[in-house]
């Protein structure tokens, strides 16, 4: 039979193991298996036709017919909650068939902050990429529960993107001055031919 102390052993370790397992996920349905919620799929009205066609595939977000124009034309983002002094670690999955390059970067937007922003041609595999980064400031609270509450309910409008309106009305809400808009970004402008993303994840290491 087991000791007392055998027992308390063995459930500090049980409880340092469940700590390191659980680190805090940033990303909401970075497996898009709940379609697009939480996510931004936004072509910039200046863009140009045709525009690029978005579907749900092989457990990612594909972007198809895209053509070069310019980098932040054709954007899928989501909010981010980063703290400052925070360390994370930012990984995801890209594949597609298309010449040009692709742009992921965390932006602290007004501050003109900006993380982990490789940039690359996608692969017709699946590839798997990750950074870590440190915050350098606070996500304003406010404006991050109001994007988080816009796209909860997301969905694709005929496949060319989501409705742009309730992220338009809060872009400029915060209680910072500015206030602090952190947002992961994957930029298609400068790619002509297909995108896929999928298993995207933030977490917290400390």
């Amino acid at each position: 039979m087991m000791t007392i102390l055998t027992r308390l052993v063995l459930a500090v370790l049980l409880a340092v193991g469940l700590a390191a397992t659980s680190r805090a996920e940033l990303i909401e349905n970075g497996d898009f298996s709940e379609g697009v919620n939480y996510w931004s799929v936004r072509v910039s009205p200046h863009h140009g036709d045709p525009d690029p066609v978005f579907a749900l595939v092989d457990g990612g977000l594909e972007a198809n017919k895209l053509h070069r124009t310019k980098a932040g034309y054709v954007n899928i983002s989501q909010a981010v909650d980063i703290r400052q002094g925070k360390r994370y670690k930012l990984s995801y999955e890209i594949r597609g068939a298309a010449s040009g390059i692709y742009r992921v970067s965390i932006q602290h937007l007004m501050k003109g902050r900006h993380y982990v922003s490789p940039q690359a041609t996608p692969s017709p595999s699946w590839e798997s990429f990750a950074a870590e980064f440190t915050g350098k400031y606070d996500t304003d609270k406010y404006w991050f529960e109001e994007w988080r509450a816009a796209t909860k309910d997301n969905e694709l409008v005929k496949g060319r993107g989501t409705p742009r309106g309730k992220l338009a009305e809060i872009e400029r809400v915060g209680r910072d001055d500015p206030p602090t808009r952190s947002v992961l970004y994957f930029s298609l402008g400068d790619l002509k031919g297909s995108f896929a993303v999928r298993n995207v994840s933030i977490i917290e290491l400390d």
